[in-house]
């Protein structure tokens, strides 16, 4: 039996206070109507109702406990029994034709809104489009419990080994689909590295970019579309060159080192 869950639920129906409630009593669902799968929805002839049980499933999916993922199972989890055609007809009352009629348009590639996902219940808790790598970061708790106990049975640590990032294949970037419907991944080239190594000489090109691809892996939400990745990259390396990071913060001052700046604001005591 086909196991659906909604594309990319946490950057689209989540916030920062939904994410705070183990359950919600409300749902965050995004107000345009001029992309295309709206607008091929409301093209059918039956566009109405076809959109009023994606709200219903959308409405149902929140309901579940947090970390929410879109998924359409009984607990909200990859492992959940997952709802039949049956199940959602009877739940909202509507006839199994009408159910299959909507699953059927919503997994479109027209619309693609939901999708089949049962080859990832084997797997990490990701969308099929993703690329590779956010399956191995999905893994990463994992692999670090792993690492540990392998490290505590390990003789003692050898000399670090620097890691040659030249020598290693470009990373493919996860895109955000954006309002245009584009790419969901990108690709370095070496044109574009070529590009920014000529701007930038003093910088290691390609080991900056497998850092923006780290940075990328590790917050999903805030990926870029493929037409901005790389205007992305030229920020990131420009930064770098400047000696600043993404990372970096204001300098702390004791106490002693303010009072001692001759440049301190005048304070009577």
């Amino acid at each position: 039996m086909p196991k659906y869950r909604i594309l990319d639920w946490d950057a689209n129906f989540e916030n920062y206070k939904s994410r705070e409630y183990d359950r919600c009593n409300f749902v965050c669902m995004p107000n345009k109507q001029h992309g295309m799968g709206v607008t091929f929805i409301l093209a059918q002839e039956d566009g109405d109702a076809i959109y009023g049980v994606w709200c219903l499933i959308v409405g149902a999916c929140s309901q579940q406990r947090r970390p929410r993922s879109g998924w359409l199972t009984d607990d909200g989890t990859p492992a959940g029994r997952a709802w039949s055609v049956e199940d959602m007809a009877l739940r909202w009352r509507r006839s199994i034709a009408r159910i299959e009629r909507c699953i059927r348009i919503l997994t479109s590639p027209e619309v693609k809104w939901l999708y089949d996902a049962e080859p990832e219940t084997n797997g990490a808790n990701v969308p099929l489009h993703y690329p590779e790598g956010i399956r191995l970061i999905a893994g990463r708790e994992e692999k670090r419990r792993e690492e540990k106990e392998d490290s505590e049975m390990a003789e003692p640590s050898s000399p670090s080994v620097s890691i040659d990032f030249s020598a290693l294949a470009y990373p493919t970037f996860p895109c955000s689909r954006g309002r245009r419907l584009g790419p969901q991944v990108w690709e370095l080239t070496d044109a574009f590295v070529e590009e920014l190594s000529a701007a930038y000489p003093d910088v290691n090109i390609t080991g900056e970019c497998r850092r923006a691809w780290e940075w990328v892996m590790c917050n999903l939400s805030r990926r870029k579309t493929a037409n901005g990745m790389k205007d992305f990259l030229r920020r990131w390396v420009d930064r770098t060159s400047k000696g600043r990071s993404r990372f970096d913060r204001k300098p702390i001052h004791t106490p002693a080192e303010v009072w001692a700046d001759p440049k301190r604001p005048y304070c009577p005591g």
